[in-house]
């Protein structure tokens, strides 16, 4: 057998610790996908695959291509070792067939030495396909058109762009639209390595991180784990994150590749000389409509829709008393009235009724809705339609969680209530940075004795007895699916309940 150090036992002393399993394929650990020092967003828990066997110890392979660079080597990926030269390095790879228009497992050479990245690569074969080339004035000749397949690590597949299963039918690849679905980046069925990358004359699948969404000039999202383009904003796509930094991607005064917490973190580098470029003095955090970057006066410099914003007094501006937007809501027209008596029984009892009266105006000749103005949302700065889109949430899969925040009494700002029911244990798998109460004032979060219990929390388990096995759809750390066949699932336990 195999050690998996997943932290899924504990010893006596309660220190988590691994298990003996029958191979690496299936060893996989829990891992907390945030910051645990970011209190700001939710915590998120991802399984991080240890397929490697490294004398009987199983190992990410991330760690395993390290040490081979180390030592000056390559990592083979086809035989899961190190390679001197990836001469030697073959494995079975998923290639697709021109003919039958489908993939075929073969075995491949790995011999293309990856100096940057110490890995051997693949070559993957070239894709054919009919394509028809489309213009404003029609379409031009049929013509064979012929493409690098693109490697992908996490499956070991050569992949195809869109089209290429088409057959005889010619793709239609429209010129005056080169992003259409027929050059659509292959890339995006390899988990998160989505960013294709053109290396030693081959087409390779690489991880979305910080460094190389930065190196695309994206902005990374630490919430989701995903790279923003230039028409995605911090502000709607990267929950409990949602501010932009002041300068481009690749300052070198300070780190700009990421979304921001809060509003003091933008203001401070517009405030701060040693964050702003030469041409730049000390000033204040705008963010229009358009653009986002320090100025000197938020009354002059920093403008929405022909609309000056106001400095809130900590030198952000803002414009929640300048710039308010509204949305309709159904209008209820409908104002009941009661018919209110009192009778007197023989025994001097009383008895009070209100009895509705029937309504006499069908009409319907009516507005529906009335306009309502928009609640401001502190977290982001911005105005929202409802107040539980304010402090909202969303985990790795993209779901979507709303916050508990309502409006204050006169309805122009989203305030939380008196309190907030969650989960407030940073260590817990479900942690809500935002809840001050768990559900049941008797809980105990975590248990510390075998009488208390704690149902607002959840926890991995360290209980192997249960054999409670993931559903086969659970993605793993890269976001491809788990391998829950070999061996047996029920052998595995990776329950989120506290046994």
């Amino acid at each position: 057998m195999v050690w998996c150090e997943n932290d899924q036992t504990a010893s006596e002393d309660g220190v988590a610790t691994g298990e003996c399993q029958m191979s690496c394929a299936n060893c996989y650990k829990p891992v907390r996908l945030d910051n645990t020092n970011n209190s700001g967003t939710p915590a998120e828990v991802g399984y991080m695959p240890l397929p490697v066997n490294d004398s009987n110890t199983c190992k990410k392979q991330t760690d395993m291509k390290a040490s081979c660079k180390g030592q000056n080597k390559y990592w083979c990926e086809g035989t899961k070792s190190c390679s001197d030269y990836c001469y030697d390095c073959t494995g079975e790879v998923n290639v697709w067939d021109s003919t039958t228009l489908s993939y075929t497992m073969k075995t491949e050479q790995f011999s293309s030495a990856n100096e940057e990245d110490g890995v051997c690569e693949v070559s993957c074969p070239y894709a054919k396909r009919n394509v028809q080339d489309k213009y404003f004035w029609g379409n031009g000749e049929t013509y064979m058109d012929e493409q690098q397949s693109t490697y992908c690590p996490l499956t070991k597949t050569c992949l195809v762009p869109d089209g290429f299963s088409s057959g005889e039918d010619p793709v239609i690849i429209d010129m005056m639209n080169m992003y259409g679905s027929s050059n659509a980046n292959p890339c995006s069925t390899c988990g998160t390595f989505t960013i294709q990358k053109w290396h030693n004359g081959n087409n390779v699948c690489i991880e979305e991180t910080k460094e190389t969404c930065n190196e695309n000039y994206d902005r990374w999202c630490p919430a989701t784990r995903k790279c923003l383009s230039w028409s995605e904003s911090c502000e709607e796509n990267c929950p409990g994150m949602p501010f932009t930094p002041p300068h481009y991607v690749g300052h070198n005064m300070y780190d700009s590749g990421s979304c921001m917490q809060t509003k003091a973190e933008v203001v401070e580098k517009c405030k701060n000389s040693e964050f702003l470029s030469q041409w730049e003095s000390p000033g204040k955090y705008c963010k229009s409509d358009y653009w986002q970057g320090c100025v000197e006066s938020c009354e002059f410099s920093c403008n929405s829709e022909s609309v000056s914003a106001v400095d809130d007094g900590t030198g952000f501006c803002t414009f929640q008393n300048t710039l308010v937007t509204t949305h309709n809501e159904p209008l209820d027209d409908y104002i009941p009235q009661y018919n209110h008596t009192i009778a007197v029984e023989a025994d001097g009892t009383e008895t009070e009724m209100w009895i509705e009266e029937p309504q006499n105006d069908t009409s319907t000749d009516y507005a529906a809705y009335t306009e309502v103005a928009d609640p401001w949302c502190n977290y982001s700065m911005t105005s929202v339609q409802y107040c539980d889109e304010c402090a909202a949430t969303m985990d790795s899969n993209m779901q979507w969680t709303p916050s508990q925040m309502i409006k204050s009494m006169d309805g122009l700002t989203c305030i939380w209530p008196e309190k907030v029911y969650g989960c407030n244990d940073l260590n817990a798998v479900n942690y809500d940075p935002y809840a001050t109460a768990l559900y049941d004032d008797f809980e105990t979060c975590p248990p510390t004795t075998d009488t208390e219990y704690c149902m607002s929390c959840s926890y991995s388990s360290y209980s192997m007895s249960s054999g409670l096995s993931l559903p086969e759809d659970t993605l793993d750390y890269y976001g491809m699916p788990m391998n829950l066949s070999e061996p047996e699932p029920s052998m595995y336990n990776y329950s989120y309940m506290y046994p």
